[in-house]
């Protein structure tokens, strides 16, 4: 008898379709992890497309503080996402729901109660939006309390919803035991990210000079400041020749801001 496997439906932060970023090669990897061998998911995916962005984001954080919704949940809390979601569950009866993204556990509200859920948490977003305020914003004005506001809303909501789901999975093993502390009753487990594809291997010449590699999305500014880090306070301490190579989305704007 032919076994289908679990019929699973995962709404998810990105597309993984398209090649963008960490969050895409994470969400690459679960997928072909679920598609394949033992579980031989029939999977759907539904990823939220916001139009205007950048107009949506400000508005987002304009109306935080009357609605009460964080501003990273409403960004993707569209009408049409939300009648995608609620189609898709009205089609049919799911095995499992996967969040993938702590942005999207409003979803959570369009689902069944009987449905099984698990959570991918890629970040406590409210801790990489409070790092990010704290950096963008290091002294004391309106702005800067008005986004910390909106912070504590973002940690209140991932920490209600995440204790509404059946299980999670987290990428990092401090984020995983800070959710045994607080949340000791959600089952959960540290699942390092799955790589679809084989990384690959190029052949250098032996040569007395150390070439490090350095692939990220430099548009998102953790991996901007990462790179500046790296060579204002790594390189100088470093002995030797020592050549840092940036790759990936906006490296040549990085190249162009940071100390030579």
């Amino acid at each position: 008898m032919l076994h289908t496997g679990l019929r699973v439906l995962m709404l998810s932060i990105v597309d993984p379709d398209i090649r963008r970023g960490g969050a895409w090669t994470v969400t690459r990897g679960l997928v072909e992890w679920l598609r394949g061998a033992p579980w031989n998911a029939d999977l759907s995916v539904i990823a939220p497309e916001p139009h205007w962005p950048g107009l949506r984001q400000a508005a987002s954080v304009v109306a935080a503080p009357w609605t009460g919704v964080p501003a990273k949940v409403r960004f993707l809390r569209s009408r049409s996402y939300r009648r995608q979601v609620r189609e898709a569950l009205d089609r049919a009866a799911f095995d499992l729901l996967i969040v993938n993204g702590s942005d999207l556990l409003w979803c959570l509200d369009e689902a069944p109660r009987a449905c099984r859920t698990l959570a991918i948490v890629h970040n406590r977003e409210a801790h990489v939006y409070g790092d990010q305020v704290a950096a963008t914003f290091p002294h004391a004005g309106l702005l800067r309390r008005w986004l910390l506001r909106d912070c504590a809303r973002l940690d209140a909501f991932e920490r209600a919803r995440l204790g509404s789901v059946r299980a999670a999975v987290y990428l990092s093993g401090s984020e995983g035991a800070e959710c045994a502390r607080e949340m000791p009753g959600l089952e959960h487990i540290v699942l390092p990210p799955q790589f679809a594809e084989p990384p690959q291997r190029i052949a250098k010449p032996p040569s007395g000079r150390l070439d490090v590699g350095f692939l990220a999305n430099f548009t998102w500014w953790p991996n901007l400041d990462g790179a500046r880090w790296l060579v204002d306070n790594v390189l100088d301490r470093v002995d030797g020749d020592v050549r840092v190579h940036l790759f990936g989305q906006s490296s040549r704007d990085v190249v162009r801001g940071i100390r030579a």
